[in-house]
């Protein structure tokens, strides 16, 4: 007998609605009322509007944004149950010609006598003048977009997330303004403070050669009720003129908690003018990236940028994108050091902030600079001096990202190594209790055993280590794969899974040292043939990929390595 789904339980039935994708959700909503009442909270939560190839554009536009709007206008039952919105698109603006014409691909304004009157009612409270109101209603029935969106949020009275990706190189007025509004007037919609319940907002750069610039990221940042933001692919020129809208803001007037530039580059003068402007910060993310970024980069900036947060921070990261990140020819490189942060439990670092040039990959270097294969007494003096005393004292956590710098250069691994063969080296962490190393180790055997024996070394010391595979490539892969935050796994639209920061259980945790090296060795000697499409062993003891072999996948590796353990035995 097949059971009924009304037969079920409501708990039941509640999960397996919320499983559904959109369409789904959308067929159900047209079944009765049950599930109608069932579907449509799930539905109309998570909301991402899709785009469409639009004639004589470039960039798509988003076809339903007008009913959608027009909707959330008229049934504000909807309208409040929207938590989360996805903007993926270039704003279409322009003549109405251009815009809403015939075989646009963009659905026009649904049809009601009193359209343009019902507009002008939802855009009156939100302006302060009559030409801000005429301006507004104009672009409105015009169709562009952006000043479609700034009409709509205020009336998703309890948002929460808002993701979207604004103009490339130009502005988004009505938008900016209502931020703006928000943020330092506290003006209200019905006796409430518009945009107050938006805490996340994720403010994403396109991934062509140029980044977007950073203008929308200090408009963003004003909302009154953030908790985060989060950014990706930013970046300013040598001639961005931000700062007046950075001034602009109030001293020590921002609510937000924890900030994100991801595959970024911000002015400094911008960046220390944020950080002042924060109440009191909690976590702050600064991946330096883009190599199309025209801004000159100076480690010793960041730092003093971040002075002003230096009593509140608890989670801090600056690291650099694969690509585009430090350049030795224009960039100032010196190490920098974390002791004042007397908060900071949890740090990640890339080496350059630490050891400063000695850590910058080799290809943004001149041959010519080389220091010697091996380093002499008084560079491994330097080196030592860099990284004892530079910690936080409070750290619990320590995190390596891009450590393959730290394992595979002759001239400066040794160095590295004997910071651990000594006992004072970590004396000024004594909470310490996690040192993780992220990288791309798989295939290369080399670099693993060095990787290991300075795990082995940190684990005589009382302390726990953990290695993560991170894949090195360019930002169009990285940017998926990988999620936000200090654990990579806030999850938005372009981001969809996480399989990049996966942790190997292969390091030296838990079995002997021995037995550690010889499943590191027997795994990144496994590879694929392009030719056969089968697996084989390379008996090269050597970390380089050869004839045209590429490293196998981590589900295929875990297979491989039982398989090489059955074979050995």
């Amino acid at each position: 007998m097949r059971a009924q789904f009304g037969a079920l339980p409501v708990e039941l039935q509640g999960k397996i609605v919320s499983s559904c994708d959109q369409l789904t959700l959308y067929n159900l909503n047209l079944v009765d009322k049950e599930c109608n009442r069932l579907a449509t909270p799930v539905l109309y939560s998570n909301v991402r509007l899709a785009s469409v190839k639009v004639p004589g554009r470039a960039l798509p536009g988003a076809r339903s944004l007008k009913p959608f709007t027009w909707t959330m206008l008229q049934t504000p039952h909807l309208a409040r149950l929207v938590k989360t919105i996805t903007f993926r698109h270039e704003w279409a603006t322009g003549p109405p010609t251009s815009i809403d014409g015939p075989g646009s691909g963009l659905d026009p304004w649904p049809y009601h006598s009193q359209r343009n009157d019902i507009l002008l009612e939802k855009v009156t409270p939100l302006v302060r003048t009559r030409r801000e109101k005429s301006e507004w209603l104009d672009k409105l029935i015009a169709g562009h977009e952006e000043a479609i969106v700034a009409l709509l949020l205020p009336y998703l009275v309890r948002l929460r997330t808002l993701d979207l990706r604004p103009n490339f190189g130009g502005p988004c007025p009505t938008l900016e303004r209502l931020f703006v509004t928000a943020g330092q007037t506290k003006h209200t919609l019905d006796g409430h403070p518009i945009l107050s319940t938006i805490t996340n907002v994720m403010v994403s750069g396109y991934d062509g050669k140029y980044p977007t610039p950073t203008r929308f990221f200090f408009y963003a940042i004003q909302l009154p009720g953030l908790e985060s933001l989060f950014s990706h692919r930013l970046g300013d020129s040598e001639l961005a003129e931000h700062h007046n809208i950075v001034n602009d803001i109030p001293s020590r007037s921002l609510s937000v908690q924890n900030i994100e530039l991801r595959c970024a580059k911000m002015d400094h003068q911008d960046l220390a003018g944020i950080l002042a402007s924060c109440k009191c910060l909690k976590t702050f993310i600064y991946e330096v990236g883009n190599t199309w970024a025209w801004i000159d980069m100076r480690t010793e900036q960041v730092r003093q940028a971040l002075a002003s947060q230096e009593k509140n921070l608890e989670n801090l990261c600056l690291s650099t994108e694969e690509f585009g990140g430090f350049n030795m020819y224009s960039d100032s490189a010196d190490p920098i050091s974390f002791s004042g942060f007397i908060n900071v439990t949890h740090l990640k670092i890339a080496p350059v902030y630490v050891f400063g040039p000695r850590a910058i990959p080799e290809s943004f270097k001149d041959a010519r600079d080389q220091p010697s294969e091996q380093p002499d007494s008084d560079e491994q003096h330097k080196i030592r001096k860099a990284f004892i005393g530079t910690l936080p004292p409070n750290l619990k956590r320590l995190h390596f990202t891009r450590s393959r710098l730290l394992f595979e250069k002759d001239h400066f691994f040794p160095a590295f190594e004997e910071l651990f063969v000594h006992h004072d080296s970590l004396k000024a962490v004594p909470s310490l209790s996690l040192v993780t190393f992220e990288g791309d180790f798989i295939g290369k055997t080399r670099l693993c055993r060095r990787a290991a024996r300075v795990g082995s070394m940190v684990i005589s010391r009382g302390i726990e280590v953990e290695y993560i595979q991170s894949r090195e490539g360019t930002h169009e892969t990285m940017h998926i794969d990988r999620g936000f935050g200090m654990s990579e796994k806030i999850m938005f639209e372009r981001n969809t899974h996480n399989t990049i920061a996966e942790v190997l259980s292969i390091g030296p945790t838990t079995r002997s040292v021995n037995d550690e090296l010889e499943e590191w060795a027997r795994m990144k000697l496994w590879t694929k043939d392009y030719k056969t499409g089968k697996m084989v062993r390379k008996d090269q003891d050597s970390g380089d990929e050869e004839n045209g072999n590429k490293v196998v996948t981590r589900k295929q590796l875990a297979s491989q390595i039982a398989h090489a353990t059955a074979t050995d035995q």
